[in-house]
């Protein structure tokens, strides 16, 4: 692990005083490549598990991606939540219905992440991942670790009753186009796999994420 106070500067951003004006260095947490903007996101995608945002790549994809734009998948708890989350919402884009291949094509890719992150929660010890989990999480967490199991999305054979959005993120380098800039596939894969772990097995895969200014994924 980074010690000396490093992986938290990468995340939040630091300062150097030693130069005149001091310098101020952007962490993680400021990219664009890991800001979402969505109407109500501190209660239903941070606080709660009640949104998940999954890219329509598959895992290569995401690996070599560099800025560009994607579509992606937005499956609300229910209609009443893609309504709280404005949907319509021009930071979103113009939402469209998701088909089938789309949906499958996510699916896999949030399988992959949900699967991943399962098994990072068994290389830690049960005290670490303790600590960021609420009191009534503690027993969902043990029970994880009991079974070994957890459930991940499956592919459709049919068009499923809850409400799949698309929508589409334009690429930073892309000044033509008006929509909201692409996050980094990776951070918003894993981010909805804990939100779909959070639904499905009652506990966080990784630490909660905190919201600072609006909008932020991870820190």
């Amino acid at each position: 692990s980074l010690g000396n106070g490093v992986a938290e500067k990468a995340v939040l951003g630091c300062t150097d005083s030693t130069e005149t004006p001091v310098k101020k260095y952007p962490g993680i947490r400021s990219m664009l490549c890991n800001i979402v903007r969505m109407s109500n996101q501190g209660s239903v995608f941070e606080q709660h598990p009640f949104i998940l945002i999954f890219p329509i790549y598959n895992l290569d994809e995401v690996r070599n991606w560099a800025g560009e734009g994607y579509e992606a998948i937005v499956v609300p708890a229910s209609a009443h939540v893609a309504q709280h989350i404005g949907m319509n919402n021009v930071n979103l884009g113009d939402a469209k219905s998701a088909n089938k291949d789309d949906i499958n094509k996510a699916v896999d890719l949030a399988s992959a992440a949900c699967e991943f992150l399962a098994y990072s929660v068994l290389e830690k010890t049960e005290e670490e991942v303790n600590k960021y989990q609420d009191c009534r999480d503690v027993q969902a967490h043990k029970t994880f670790r009991d079974e070994k199991k957890i459930a991940v999305p499956f592919a459709l054979s049919s068009f499923p009753e809850k409400p799949v959005f698309k929508i589409s993120f334009v690429g930073h380098d892309d000044s033509s186009q008006n929509g909201h800039p692409a996050p980094d596939p990776m951070l918003l894969a894993f981010k909805s796999g804990n939100n779909w772990c959070r639904f499905f097995a009652g506990f966080r895969m990784v630490a909660g994420f905190r919201m600072v200014a609006g909008f932020r994924m991870v820190a």
